[in-house]
């Protein structure tokens, strides 16, 4: 049996959600501060809102999920996104009683990957009289919003009391550093002087030996070791595939391992732009537009239509395409946003998509693709994460490859274009990412798809 000593956490809330997540960025900030590399995991497969805020650790962001991964699954990519880090943190909420882990939870993670479960607590709402819901097996506390050292302490002590376990920081109000948060945020990044002053504020109230001290606190066991996860890139260069990746601040979230993947099985990825760029990249055979944030850029879009005359002729070519979330919107004839402007799309797929900036956060959901395409075979069972930023109405049922538990479309597809609304790690969907570099033609359609059925004979 091998042993390997990677140093590692589970840091989350108790039932509950929070972006961003104040006490781990400034645990990042400081554990910058100290030179020490983090590898930041979130524990559900599905985009976080604030994701640019992890940046500080210089990394991008990895994904772990106890509902969409096995154990063996886990613990490999696991270790493949700790190479060349100190520490891990698994980010993500925990239940109160064991047994009950919700879908994609932290419970489960820190049990496969034997995690010190540490705890984040929101002191301003923290009662004496109610117990806290921690979860079984907690192994220290931090606590935010604390009003000042003097409050800290006072928690500090009576939780230590209470419940037997250390309270390892604790994190100030500091309303003009978290205002400050939200001010450069559509920058896309920010600024050093931000995360030195987060980690200063942090660190003058942690216990960093303690912090470390838990992280490597128990060796991780495990037989038999992972498989070489440097995968063979493919022998026969005629299934190498070069797939053009749009990459700009309208689309910009991908899995980090899904795009190792494809790179480990021969593709040739190729950035390109849909907001500036005129055409795709030379000898593209696949098209893959991921989610992002473009509400700000809808015009632009709409206006660049050397780009949407590109991707249509990538189309006619009977070249695949496949796109996520906002991606799949782009594709569509028509984005309305809430105030009932629309805005012409690519128009490759027969659908509209609504826009909902204020949607709540992606939900699990599993469904049953019911016809075959290019990408999913006929029949084939898909969990992952549906946003509820965008719904697609296509103009035809038969152009619907998938449908939630809810009702609604989750995966619109025609010819060779498929657009999803379920985030989709294709590093966990083996037979997906083999079919990124087969991709067979989909079955011939007795219909038009552009027309709604009363224009169809």
């Amino acid at each position: 049996m091998k042993v390997v000593n990677y140093q590692r956490l589970g840091i989350g809330t108790v039932g509950y959600h929070e972006e961003p997540p104040w006490i781990i960025l400034a645990l990042l900030a400081a554990l910058r501060n100290e030179n020490i590399h983090v590898q930041i995991f979130v524990g559900r497969g599905a985009y976080p809102r604030y994701a640019v805020a992890r940046g500080v650790c210089g990394r991008c962001l990895r994904y772990l999920d106890s509902w969409l991964m096995t154990p063996e699954q886990c613990r490999e990519f696991f270790a493949l996104g700790m190479k060349t880090a100190d520490i891990g943190i698994v980010e993500g909420v925990y239940t109160a009683e064991e047994g009950t882990e919700s879908l994609g939870g932290l419970n489960l993670l820190a049990r496969w990957l034997r995690l010190p479960r540490l705890v984040i607590v929101d002191a301003s709402r923290y009662d004496r009289c109610q117990d806290l819901p921690l979860p079984e097996g907690a192994a220290g506390l931090f606590l935010d919003r604390v009003h000042d050292e003097k409050h800290y302490w006072t928690l500090r002590t009576d939780l230590e009391l209470l419940y037997g376990i250390p309270v390892l920081g604790g994190l100030p109000e500091l309303p003009q550093l978290r205002a400050q948060f939200f001010h450069f945020l559509p920058s896309g990044c920010l600024p050093r002087s931000w995360w030195a002053n987060l980690g200063q504020q942090f660190a003058r109230l942690w216990s960093k030996e303690e912090i470390l001290r838990l992280a490597r606190r128990e060796p991780w066991h495990f037989s038999p070791p992972p498989a070489d996860l440097t995968c063979t890139r493919r022998e026969s260069q005629s299934t190498v595939r070069r797939i053009a990746l749009a990459y700009d601040k309208a689309f910009n979230r991908y899995f980090c391992e899904t795009l190792d993947a494809l790179d480990k099985e021969g593709a040739k990825l190729v950035d390109f732009s849909p907001l500036h760029d005129e055409c795709l990249p030379e000898n593209t055979d696949i098209v893959y537009i991921g989610c992002g944030d473009v509400g700000s850029h809808l015009a632009q879009l709409a206006n660049n239509h050397c780009m949407k005359a590109a991707l249509r002729g990538h189309l006619a070519a009977r070249r695949a395409i496949y796109a996520e979330g906002a991606g799949a919107a782009y594709l569509c004839q028509t984005i309305r946003t809430p105030c009932g402007t629309s805005y012409p799309m690519v128009g490759l797929l027969p659908a509209t998509a609504v826009w909902n900036p204020e949607a709540p956060e992606p939900v699990p959901m599993e469904c049953i693709t019911s016809q075959e395409s290019w990408l999913f075979p006929a029949g084939f069972r898909l969990r992952g994460y549906r946003t509820r930023e965008w719904e697609l109405t296509p103009l035809r049922p038969e152009t619907n490859l998938a449908t939630g538990a809810s009702g609604g479309s989750s995966i619109v597809g025609c010819f060779h274009a498929v657009g999803s609304l379920i985030h989709i790690n294709f590093a966990w969907q083996p037979v997906l990412l083999e079919r990124f570099f087969s991709p067979s033609p989909p079955p011939k359609l007795n219909f038009d798809p552009w027309q709604t059925p009363a224009q169809n004979p």
